[in-house]
């Protein structure tokens, strides 16, 4: 068990966000989902780490049909949002995009099958390509339901997950072992070995 409380989350983050920085190599690009309302506190979190941020959001426009709140006293939530930044290279370099991107997406919202706040994996393929090349490294250190891995291995981009929850974990796990079992009935590639 954990504390998923949002202000020991805040703590890990504050933690791991350095790390984050360490770890990534110059030039290259970071994306975070993140509460709009603490927009001040994920900024102060990346810049203080050495990231360079876009200083507005990239939204998730969920088309269909709106999170089900109280309907009657709360406007119903219908979007996310998700900053852009990169670890600055020699000179404040950044990495170009692959090709243009816009700044927003409207998708449907995902089933949940995953997991409950799962993303479009089509979305995310998207910016996947925009910012990475094929067998480059996609890092993902809150899995989840393993969208953001999906979408890196369709891209063939290598992947590294991290999950601290058992029970998604093992949902993740049990998705991208059929993901790269399909890919090898078909013929694409070697047996996988999972770890």
């Amino acid at each position: 068990t954990y504390d998923d409380s949002p202000d020991e989350v805040r703590l890990v983050l504050a933690k791991i966000i350095p790390h984050l920085f360490r770890v990534l190599k110059p030039a290259c690009h970071i994306y975070c989902f993140f509460g709009m309302q603490d927009i001040a506190w994920w900024m102060t979190q990346f810049t203080q780490a050495g990231f360079i941020m876009r200083n507005r959001p990239l939204v998730w426009f969920k088309t269909g049909q709106p999170a089900i709140t109280d309907v009657y006293s709360a406007f119903l939530p219908c979007y996310e949002t998700f900053l852009w930044g990169w670890k600055p290279g020699i000179n404040d370099v950044k990495r170009y995009f692959s090709k243009p991107i816009p700044e927003a997406f409207g998708l449907p919202r995902q089933s949940g099958i995953f997991h409950e706040n799962e993303k479009p994996v089509e979305m995310l393929e998207r910016y996947i390509e925009t910012s990475s090349e094929i067998n480059e490294v996609v890092l993902d250190p809150f899995v989840g339901g393993a969208s953001t891995l999906a979408a890196a291995f369709s891209l063939g981009r290598r992947y590294i997950g991290i999950e601290r929850d058992i029970v998604n974990y093992a949902k993740a796990l049990k998705r991208l072992q059929e993901l790269e079992r399909v890919k090898y009935d078909e013929g694409e590639g070697d047996r996988p070995e999972t770890v």
